[in-house]
């Protein structure tokens, strides 16, 4: 997979695209954001495009190659890969890795070292990687990736050039998903955007049965909110509070569906237009008051800040519902 075939990340591939261009690859990067946005492929294909044999000017690896294939193969003589092995990456594997930075190509220009977690070093092996990254071999690139970048040891930080990957933006994202998944426009704009333009976390909610039996839940619970007026309406929000408690989706909070909703609401009720809505609610047939939108986003939001805060679940849940209920009457889902 070339450069051009990662999902967004324009900035990224144009400055790494440029520095192989001009033969100005630094000796180490690091990759720093949120998993599932394209850190492992750019440094594969960056790994690829510096011992590419059929690239010419240009600065996309030809995938072809004998070179290239093997990178993807993952048995490439000069490309490795370290990753935490168990919780961290052990001082042991460091140690290894030093040794084989320490010889030169075998078949390639360059030799690629990708160390895919770099906030899972221990200080021994962040102590021991500093020391090449200090005075690196000529021929040797090092690719540090991480999520977390405050956990990397800082000095290791100040030795490589910072990578930022960013959220892909949502049309683009949603464009994708229809052409690779085959998905409906309605089901890519919902992907994409409570993946927040995230292209792994997209593609495993597309294939998530949980996901889609969750949207149906938060949509069934805001009918039987509408619907609870009278006395047992606090039996019912009382039960739909249970229900919504006991739902969990991997990646993905029942409180950031509920929230999706009153901003669906929330859009239509400004008139903002289509091209923004993310498609869990239908139009609704009137116009709703933007203030009474606004305050139940603010209620979740609370929520979520409670959730953080390791306040009892379902309590939180049980709260929450019962401020959106007191204003059903005027927030219609």
């Amino acid at each position: 997979m070339a450069f051009g075939e990662v999902i967004g990340q324009e900035v990224v591939k144009e400055a790494l695209g440029r520095a192989v261009t001009v033969g100005r690859v630094c000796h180490a990067y690091l990759f720093v954001g949120p998993r599932g946005l394209g850190k492992s492929s750019v440094a594969r294909n960056l790994a690829k495009a510096v011992n590419c044999r059929e690239r010419g000017d240009g600065w996309e690896p030809c995938d072809v190659c004998p070179s290239c294939r093997q990178v993807d193969a993952g048995n490439h003589p000069d490309v490795r890969w370290v990753e935490p092995d168990g919780a961290s990456i052990k001082i042991g594997q460091v140690r290894n890795l030093l040794r084989d930075a320490a010889l030169k190509p075998f078949a390639g220009a360059r030799r690629v070292f990708v160390i895919s977690g770099a906030d899972k070093l221990t200080a021994e092996a962040a102590n021991s990687l500093l020391k090449v990254l200090e005075e690196p071999p000529t021929f040797a690139l090092f690719v540090l990736t991480t999520a977390f970048p405050d956990a990397v040891l800082p000095t290791l930080v100040s030795r490589c050039q910072w990578v930022a990957f960013r959220p892909v933006g949502q049309e683009v994202l949603a464009a994708h998903l229809e052409r690779e998944l085959g998905l409906d426009p309605a089901g890519a704009r919902l992907f994409a955007t409570l993946s927040r333009g995230n292209p792994g976390l997209a593609r495993e909610m597309a294939g998530s049965a949980a996901l889609a039996q969750a949207v149906g839940l938060v949509r069934e619970a805001m009918e039987r909110l509408r619907a609870s007026d009278g006395p047992g309406g606090a039996l019912v929000a009382f039960e739909v509070a249970q229900d919504l408690e006991a739902f969990k989706v991997d990646g993905l909070e029942i409180l950031d569906l509920l929230a999706w909703i009153y901003r669906d609401s929330l859009v239509q009720a400004l008139e903002a237009g289509d091209g923004v809505r993310v498609g869990i609610v239908e139009a609704p047939e009137s116009r709703q008051h933007p203030a009474r939108l606004l305050a139940g986003l603010r209620h979740i939001e609370e929520a979520r800040r409670r959730l953080r805060a390791h306040a009892n679940r379902r309590l939180v849940f049980d709260v929450l519902i019962h401020k959106l209920r007191t204003a059903a009457d005027e927030v219609i889902f």
